[in-house]
């Protein structure tokens, strides 16, 4: 979901949230920018990630759901 009053998440964000450090976005970017989501699309900016998306993670990262 989204953060709260948003309609989208960004890299930078989720990084903070689960890597601890949001300048680790690039990680979280290679891993899924050729990574076709649910509805089709592809993660093209780190800064739109739209909800519903399913992300890799680093094996480091903490929360969230694992697949």
């Amino acid at each position: 979901q989204p953060p709260a009053g948003r309609h989208h998440d960004s890299l930078w964000e989720i990084a903070q949230r689960h890597l601890g450090d949001g300048r680790r976005y690039q990680e979280i970017y290679d891993l899924n920018k050729d990574r076709v989501q649910p509805d089709g699309s592809t993660l093209t900016k780190a800064s739109l990630i739209r909800p519903g998306w399913i992300l890799e993670m680093p094996a480091d990262g903490v929360g969230g759901r694992r697949q």
